[in-house]
């Protein structure tokens, strides 16, 4: 989390007032999960006084998006006993200063207890998926999908401390720095991706593998089930899923033939071959469902829309179209195809 959290001023009407029961003991002006459901009315109140402390206009922005606590899922686990506002506040105090766990100062809870906090939002990735919220929450503002469509990599040289193991550390020959390299990756509004810290002799288009492949790893979780392993027949791939779907990304992007697919690519017939299959099977249509499902799961929304926009746009047609299916758009004045598109209220086809 950023220690500097700004809220434009468009967003001040999507906060959210929040009406709050009495607590279970006492009544306290937080209007967190903790104070309201759990024991953190036990613990006082502190007053804002550092730099870094949430204002309550950020506040106002956070509390609607922060993630429910296992306790409150039945899914185990002690109620809180601190204040949620009070553990991010301290957990930004000590990334803005730089100091010790053990030094935050004493108006914060106890240090362990805000350290168990932050590591437990941390294996939990709680902390990526309020950040998710909070991107989505600027993107729907900028006009823009809530999930990217792009990103921009890139990466910084920085010299390592004496205390950073060797095992860790490299030296950039071409910055001349011995230490450490940290990668990002970035939508078009700046907002971080993916990050993933380096030797600095790492280069970047091996790093900017690793990143894709972080990528990568929501996209295979909804893969469809090949028809061989679920007993329907047909003969186990011979090919790699990747790999096949990088040659057709490939095509599509470049608009070339598939006779003149780089060798580095599987065999170009191979690749027609899994396209049809893939394409004749509804199994493009599948994963495209599921990929738009976790969009939307991700968005706090249904999987499934329950709203859709309609849309068509007319395309002179090429002289290869023949001439059975291409007609005239007189509206438009376009002779050749036209194709119609819904899509939901996020922009997901």
């Amino acid at each position: 989390m950023s220690s500097q959290l700004s809220v434009p001023e468009a967003l001040v009407p999507y906060c959210v007032v929040t009406v709050r029961p009495v607590s279970n003991s006492g009544v306290s002006p937080c209007d967190c999960l903790a104070h309201l459901f759990g024991n953190a009315a036990d613990q006082p109140d502190r007053p804002r006084r550092y730099p870094s402390d949430l204002t309550d206009a950020e506040w106002a922005l956070i509390r609607p998006l922060l993630p429910v606590p296992a306790w409150m899922n039945g899914r185990g686990g002690r109620p809180e006993g601190f204040c949620q506002r009070q553990m991010i506040d301290a957990v930004r105090y000590l990334v803005a200063e730089g100091v010790r766990w053990a030094s935050l100062p004493a108006d914060y809870p106890r240090w362990r207890a805000v350290y168990r906090f932050f590591r437990r939002w941390r294996d939990n990735d709680l902390i990526r998926e309020l950040y998710g919220r909070l991107r989505a929450r600027l993107h729907e503002l900028a006009g823009k999908r809530e999930e990217p469509t792009a990103a921009i990599i890139d990466s910084q040289s920085v010299k390592g401390d004496a205390t950073v193991p060797a095992a860790s550390r490299g030296y950039d020959a071409e910055k001349k720095i011995n230490g450490r390299k940290r990668h990002i990756a970035v939508d078009t509004l700046g907002l971080l991706l993916v990050v993933m810290v380096t030797a600095a002799s790492v280069s970047d288009r091996d790093a900017g593998r690793d990143l894709l492949q972080r990528q990568w790893a929501v996209v295979r979780a909804s893969l469809p089930v090949p028809g061989w392993l679920e007993g329907r027949g047909g003969q186990p791939e011979g090919y790699c899923h990747r790999q096949m779907f990088d040659a057709v990304r490939y095509l599509v992007a470049g608009g070339i033939s598939w006779r003149a697919m780089p060798v580095d690519f599987p065999a170009w017939d191979r690749v027609d071959a899994f396209y049809r299959r893939w394409r004749d099977q509804g199994l493009i249509k599948e994963l495209h469902d599921r990929l738009r499902g976790r969009v939307r799961e991700a968005a706090g929304r249904d999987p499934e829309p329950t709203a859709g926009i309609i849309d068509s746009q007319s395309v002179r047609a090429a002289a290869s179209v023949p001439r059975s299916t291409p007609g005239y758009d007189g509206g438009k004045k376009v002779p050749g195809r036209k194709r119609h598109i819904g899509w939901t209220a996020s922009g997901c086809c």
